[in-house]
């Protein structure tokens, strides 16, 4: 938890291409130092973009380098070891569907770390879910309205959403508040708190503005 990692890549709106590449924040300190782009990278930096994450030790950054010619990817793999500070080349293999690359070092196949999403980018519309002492199911019925209510019963209509062309489904259960009768939920691009038992509502934000991004 030292150090935050991201890395900034190439925007035509920026003023100048200078300052594409690794960013190291200390979590303490809050100062953000910048490591570069990798040397010798035949991958452009105005027209590719990078993807960091962690390695298993904490030791180094993992990134790939991802540029398009036509269709074509062109892909490469670096590690940034934060001991050496320095840029070393690696092979690394692209996996479909949104999961991280995997990288080689040393012949030895290393996973990237993965962190958890934050439960706000973890909605759904199903399965049902249950309150921790189960008295209490909520759900998402065929009309897209998320009821809540005991189990057995039909629930009370807490919200209800609705499917559009670009957004598709609206609303989304994220779960139960821990230890309490409190559920979250989704809709319109807005968080929501639900009390079962008063049967109020209230929206989740953040300096007077919806809150986009938590967890608990």
């Amino acid at each position: 938890g030292r150090w935050l990692a991201y890395f900034a890549s190439y925007d035509n709106r920026w003023p100048k291409p200078e300052g594409m590449g690794l960013y190291l924040v200390d979590t303490q300190t809050g100062r953000s130092t910048f490591k570069g782009y990798p040397p010798g990278s035949a991958v452009s930096p105005l027209s590719g973009s990078g993807t960091p994450a962690w390695s298993p030790s904490g030791n180094a950054v993992l990134i790939s380098l991802t540029a398009y010619q036509g269709d074509v990817p062109q892909r490469e793999y670096y590690q940034f070891d934060l001991r050496r500070s320095a840029y070393v080349r690696v092979e690394g293999h692209h996996r479909e569907g949104g999961l991280r690359d995997t990288f080689l070092i040393r012949g030895r196949v290393v996973e990237p770390v993965r962190n958890p999403l934050a439960r706000s980018r973890t909605w759904s519309t199903g399965p049902a879910l249950h309150s921790d002492d189960r008295s209490l199911v909520a759900r998402i019925d065929s009309k897209l309205a998320l009821r809540i209510g005991s189990n057995g019963t039909p629930g009370v209509v807490v919200d209800q959403g609705r499917e559009e062309d670009c957004e598709g489904v609206t609303i989304g259960m994220m779960g139960w508040v821990r230890r309490s009768h409190y559920f979250v939920y989704r809709n319109n691009d807005k968080y929501w708190l639900y009390d079962p038992i008063s049967r109020q509502k209230g929206m989740l934000v953040s300096d007077g503005e919806p809150l986009q991004a938590f967890t608990w």
